[in-house]
């Protein structure tokens, strides 16, 4: 939001949870509804758009690689908690059916299971075509793959008492 006016305040960036404010006389980001202000007396006084430019031009190539490797790492962290709650389901899954697996093995087969979507999901967002209820698909294709290995797996054997007579 650019405000020169005045008209807005930080009250009201803080409103919309994820917002960049840059009012008449301060900076303001808000992240989850949490807002951090910072006065433009805090700048240097000799910054001009010209030195903000050659900085960014200078070190795009350094840029791209942290954000590159910021995205990835926030990636990789939302995989590892999809495919460890599906594991959780799994657990529920694997009692019902009454297999023997231990949660390491659900959770090696969860981690395959969520690759088919992974793949489709990542093919749509390259094409730039939106999927309707994106989440529910993704979580219902991931139980549905899951539910069908955990179904093929042999049961537990069940002890047979030997009598002897």
């Amino acid at each position: 939001m650019f405000d020169p006016t005045d008209a807005y305040g930080t009250e009201q960036i803080e409103a919309k949870q994820n917002a960049i404010g840059i009012l008449q006389d301060k900076f303001v980001l808000a992240i989850d509804g949490q807002a951090q202000e910072m006065a433009y007396s805090m700048m240097p006084s000799d910054l001009t758009k010209k030195d903000v430019t050659a900085g960014l031009n200078q070190n795009k190539t350094m840029i791209v690689t942290v954000l590159s490797v910021l995205i990835f790492l926030v990636t990789a962290a939302g995989k590892f908690i999809e495919v460890s709650f599906l594991a959780l389901i799994g657990l529920i899954i694997k009692n019902g059916q009454q297999k023997q697996l231990s949660y390491q093995q659900l959770w090696k087969l969860s981690a395959y299971s969520i690759t088919l979507s992974t793949i489709f999901f990542t093919i749509m967002r390259a094409l730039e075509t939106t999927v309707p209820s994106e989440f529910l698909v993704n979580w219902f294709v991931n139980f549905v793959i899951l539910f069908l290995v955990l179904k093929e797996l042999p049961a537990k054997k069940k002890k047979s008492l030997k009598n002897s007579g």
